[in-house]
């Protein structure tokens, strides 16, 4: 017997009408009017007297729509408790620390909204790192910035997902105005990721290509810290553009145009292959939602 016709037969049941168990299950009326028919026609019984308008039950159709109630719901319950009594295996992402501040929560966020019953495990590190792992099978998918192509890792499975494009901040009355050179900025201390973020190195090679080195002030991890310590005056901040638009520094804060120095790095989905049907479905709706933050593909920095 078919659950799907039973639950027909309840919805007209309890709805009163044939358009209304419609809308109940999300179908369409004659759909309503098949599944009822393919009961009759197994139970050998009319259910519906269709020459009232609106139609009813017919004392068969009570009797049916009573019992049916019961193996639905018995079936719901099974189904309910088969899928609770299932141990689900983590799902285990690891996310570069360079764009932690960028996508942590999002990822979150998305594969909560969209697969509710998975249970999630995040490490930030560095990319390579993570890779690491990933090979060890200690990990499902990293997302992680990085300037090599999926040629190095034959063994994973590698996808260009998104660039993630960052600026150079300084404190709202720093001098600089208009159009400048990276070279100008020498002088200035910076407030920055620790060494091996893949920024720094663009800033670094940058820097070192007008024969000048960078003059840390401040090394640490988190844009919302950085924001402040450039926001007092404490060096110059080399941050995501979106992060520095939403930040409640914003205001005392200004981007520099510097025409030499575009900084842009590809985030890479790195997975491990012939994952199971359910991780490909969580890490999809998480690329989605990077993807629509950041924006689409486009070159990034060699």
């Amino acid at each position: 017997m078919n659950l799907e016709d039973l639950r027909a037969l309840i919805a007209v049941a309890e709805t009163g009408s044939l358009a209304r168990a419609a809308s109940r299950l999300n179908i369409t009326q004659p759909a309503v009017t098949r599944r009822l028919q393919r009961l009759e026609a197994e139970l050998d019984a009319q259910l519906l007297d269709r020459e009232q308008k609106p139609a009813r039950l017919t004392a068969a159709g009570e009797h049916a729509y009573r019992e049916g109630v019961k193996v639905v719901s018995a079936a719901d319950q099974f189904a309910s408790e088969l899928r609770a009594s299932r141990i689900k295996p983590p799902l285990r992402i690891g996310i570069s620390s360079g764009i932690a501040d960028s996508v942590l929560c999002l990822g979150i966020d998305a594969v909560r909204r969209t697969v509710p019953q998975a249970k999630l495990v995040v490490v930030v590190d560095w990319t390579e790192r993570l890779i690491g792992k990933l090979a060890a099978q200690e990990l499902d998918a990293v997302i992680g910035m990085r300037r090599g192509s999926a040629a190095d890792l034959p063994e994973l499975s590698l996808r260009h997902i998104a660039s993630e494009e960052v600026v150079v901040v300084a404190r709202a009355d720093h001098p600089a105005s208009g159009r400048i050179s990276i070279a100008a900025l020498a002088g200035d201390p910076w407030v920055i990721n620790p060494d091996g973020c893949g920024f720094r190195h663009l800033l670094d090679r940058a820097l070192a290509a007008t024969g000048h080195t960078l003059d840390v002030a401040v090394e640490l991890w988190g844009v919302d810290v950085q924001l402040s310590l450039v926001a007092r005056g404490i060096g110059l901040g080399l941050v995501p553009a979106r992060l520095v638009t939403a930040s409640p520094w914003r205001d005392q804060l200004k981007v520099l145009d510097v025409s030499d120095f575009n900084a842009r790095l590809a985030v890479w989905m790195i997975a491990r292959r012939n994952i199971a049907p359910c991780t490909a479905h969580a890490l999809a709706r998480l690329e989605e939602a990077i993807v629509g933050d950041l924006g689409p593909v486009v070159a990034a920095a060699e």
